[in-house]
């Protein structure tokens, strides 16, 4: 186990910081403009992810019994919100990618405050730990800062200088942030036997449950701001998809706690399988509504 954690510590930032920077390659400082220039759909989204996924989080525990570091590793799941795989899906979905991209920039800047904040409390209930077991506030702004916003900034600062270059570079990056969440997740699926000591029965269905939930829990705030369809989609994607490689950098390499990481792998299979069926739904009724 002690093997399993360094190698995930040392591999996690490196992968954090490849993924935060290809998501900088796809962002434009007019990105973070439409946080304002369309405030209720884009407030709706944000409520969802910074305010309403943590009390989904909370309630998920209480209603599946989970305790100890499972209990804080879904707490820290639901306070990384967003994420570069959110976009991706919202195109796939045929949703409004520009309001999904604003979303994931806005929420990337506003974890790094909340965080600490969110995570110290779950940390405080759930294992009754004292300070040096718990996450530094400031401290873990800056590292949080240097290892989300700066990549982001370089990729930015990039793509604005060299745009036609970095057309030919994103999708190779993309693609090499799949590759490495895939990496980051799968050996914690093979380690989650021994790291949940009985708790696998549990928390795979209330992955399921945090995943649905928080899905509906994104349409219905965009049907109650009578937002349109493809901005509906928006976020319900957006306020079900979790940045799983924040979470993972937090566990391991903030917390140094392995354990904390599991319900972040085992989340990215529900979170994958319900919004690719999503998706589909989605398609089908366009080609429905098409024909007739």
């Amino acid at each position: 186990m002690a093997e399993f954690i360094a190698l995930l510590s040392k591999f996690v930032p490196l992968g954090l910081v490849i993924i935060m920077f290809g998501m900088g390659l796809s962002l434009t400082i007019n990105d973070f403009k439409r946080v304002f220039v369309f405030p209720k759909a884009s407030l709706g989204g944000l409520a969802g992810q910074m305010l309403l996924l943590p009390v989904i989080g909370f309630t998920t525990v209480d209603i599946f019994n989970l305790t100890g570091e499972i209990a804080v590793g879904v707490i820290i799941l639901v306070t990384c919100a967003g994420g570069a795989t959110s976009n991706l899906f919202s195109f796939l979905a045929r949703a409004d990618t520009a309001l999904s991209v604003t979303l994931t920039a806005a929420s990337s800047v506003l974890i790094v405050i909340t965080l600490p904040i969110i995570v110290n409390m779950a940390l405080g209930t759930y294992l009754n730990t004292e300070a040096e077991l718990s996450l530094p506030v400031w401290n873990t702004i800056k590292t949080l800062s240097m290892m989300t916003i700066v990549p982001v900034i370089v990729g930015m600062a990039l793509a604005a200088k060299y745009p036609s270059h970095v057309s030919l570079l994103e999708p190779w990056i993309r693609k090499l942030s799949l590759l490495v969440l895939g990496l980051i997740v799968f050996p914690t699926l093979v380690n989650a036997p021994n790291t949940v000591q009985g708790h696998l029965g549990s928390l795979v269905p209330a992955m399921f449950f945090l995943n649905l939930i928080s899905m509906i829990a994104g349409y219905a705030i965009a049907r109650a701001l009578k937002l349109n369809q493809a901005q509906s989609r928006t976020l319900t994607i957006e306020v079900g998809v979790q940045n799983v490689v924040t979470g993972f950098f937090v566990a391991t390499t903030l917390l140094h706690n392995a354990q904390l990481a599991v319900p972040a792998a085992i989340y990215a299979i529900p979170m994958v399988l319900n919004v690719v069926l999503y998706i589909l739904w989605g398609r089908f009724q366009h080609n429905q509504s098409s024909t007739q």
